[in-house]
């Protein structure tokens, strides 16, 4: 997490910098300078809260900006680490379950035993009274 919080406050010093990546998208139209206060809105309180939810918004409202790719890879940066230690889980939970699973299909082998040692002296008693 400091690392992304380091990478994206190393994007808002180039930006105030303005030199590259962002320093060539400077000189443009009305409209990239709106883009790119949202951007840095959007990356400022990411910064401050460590939350996407304003990245995710720019990207949604300003999708087709060279700006938006910026936050969509600051947002996958965050999910990663999410993303793993959910896969760790999840595979301890299978983990597990395999195990019960296991438990169980030996009780049911043994079950199956006995019912057929059941039904067999079923049989025999039956043959036997008769």
């Amino acid at each position: 997490m400091k690392r992304l919080v380091s990478a994206a406050m190393l994007l808002l010093l180039l930006n105030a910098c303005a030199s590259l990546p962002f320093g060539p998208y400077l000189n443009g139209s009305a409209s990239q300078s709106v883009e790119q206060e949202t951007f840095m809105s959007a990356l400022e309180q990411f910064s401050a809260t460590g939350r996407v939810d304003s990245l995710r918004r720019f990207q949604h409202n300003y999708p087709d900006t060279e700006y938006a790719k910026y936050a969509a890879s600051i947002s996958r940066l965050t999910e990663k680490p999410r993303l793993q230690s959910e896969n760790r889980q999840l595979q301890s939970e299978n983990r597990q379950l395999k195990e019960q699973l296991d438990k169980l299909q030996q009780e049911n082998a043994q079950l199956k035993e006995k019912l057929d040692l059941v039904k067999k002296l079923l049989i025999d008693l039956e043959s036997q009274q008769q």
